[in-house]
């Protein structure tokens, strides 16, 4: 995927839970993550687009999938992020 250079202070991550329909939505604007996912549980629901490239993904599950547990996996969603803020500070 050539992915569109998304600013870090636009970079967000939703997970949302419905839980009368019983899914999971997550919607990603960070490649890493992104990137993580899609090795993981494979091509997303959505992809969003600027300038003609990827600028998102969005998944949408059920809870009862099999692979439910990587959309809410702390090494997937904030991953290397830790290290990251360890350095800075």
């Amino acid at each position: 995927m050539n992915w569109y250079e998304v600013p870090r202070d636009e970079q967000e991550t939703t997970i949302n839970v419905d839980y009368e329909e019983r899914t999971l939505v997550l919607y990603t604007t960070r490649k890493s993550v992104a990137n993580k996912l899609i090795k993981r549980v494979g091509e997303p629901t959505k992809i969003y687009k600027t300038d003609n490239k990827v600028s998102g993904v969005e998944y949408k599950k059920r809870l009862s999938d099999k692979n439910i547990k990587a959309f809410l996996s702390v090494s997937t969603i904030i991953g290397g992020f830790k290290k990251e803020i360890n350095e800075v500070v």
